[in-house]
Order: structure tokens, then C-alpha cells, then sequence
């Protein structure tokens, strides 16, 4: 993979030196929350957290929908999606960041670091 998600502070995109920023959308707090996990996750249980408050078929629905709007992202190209399963592959600083934590390695794990995860998004409840 020749590009990095940035998830800690502003999130942006980072492809051969140049930055972009990526701006708040559903899309990006859902790759960040796939991102975040790394693991293959549940159709339902992403569903059923983005739409708590949705009937399971709409929420699916709307899930599938919003899976279509993340593939055509640039910064999406490590997005799986199966029949009952998706998961997101990307390199981000977050997981950078985690494995030099693991390793002990403060100062390099310090170098990734630029604030909080998704610091600049405020999201209203």
C-alpha cells in the first residue's frame, strides 16, 4: 500500500509526500470505526450501531448504501466486504502509533501522534 489514513487529530489522506484533508462525513467515521477495530466485523453489528434506532432491515439497507458511498473514496482501496462481514486493512498512523506503543518504542510512537482520534470531528447527538 503506497498510502496512510490519518485518524489521529485531523484526518486526511497521505499519498507521495501530499496530504489531504478528508471532511467529516458518515463514510469517514465509518472507515475510522473499521479502521479503529481491525477486525472482520459483523454486517448487523455495524448496522445496529449506526442506526440503533432503525428497523434491522433499513439499517442494513441503509449500511449497504453507505458501503457503496465508502468504495468510491480514493482513500477506501482497503475496504473487504463480504456477504455478512466487513473489515478495513488500511495503514493509518493509529496503527502505526498502536504497534510502537506494544513495542515500547514512545518516541517513535510519539512522532505519529498529532491529537485525538478524529479530533476535529464534533459530532451532535
Amino acid at each position: 500500500m503506497s498510502w496512510t489514513l490519518r485518524l489521529l487529530g485531523i484526518p486526511a489522506f497521505i499519498q507521495a509526500g501530499k496530504t489531504d484533508d478528508i471532511a467529516p462525513s458518515l463514510a469517514l467515521l465509518l472507515m475510522a470505526y473499521l479502521a479503529y477495530d481491525e477486525r472482520w466485523l459483523s454486517r448487523e453489528a455495524v448496522a445496529g450501531l449506526f442506526w440503533p434506532d432503525k428497523p434491522e432491515s433499513r439499517a442494513r439497507q441503509n449500511l449497504s448504501q453507505l458501503l457503496y458511498t465508502c468504495k468510491e473514496q480514493s482513500w477506501a482501496e482497503a475496504l473487504e466486504i463480504e456477504r455478512h462481514r466487513i473489515r478495513y486493512r488500511a495503514e493509518t498512523d493509529l496503527t502505526v502509533f498502536r504497534a510502537n506503543v506494544a513495542q515500547g518504542n514512545w518516541s517513535e510512537a510519539l512522532s505519529h501522534y498529532r491529537g485525538e482520534f478524529l479530533s476535529s470531528i464534533s459530532l451532535k447527538v
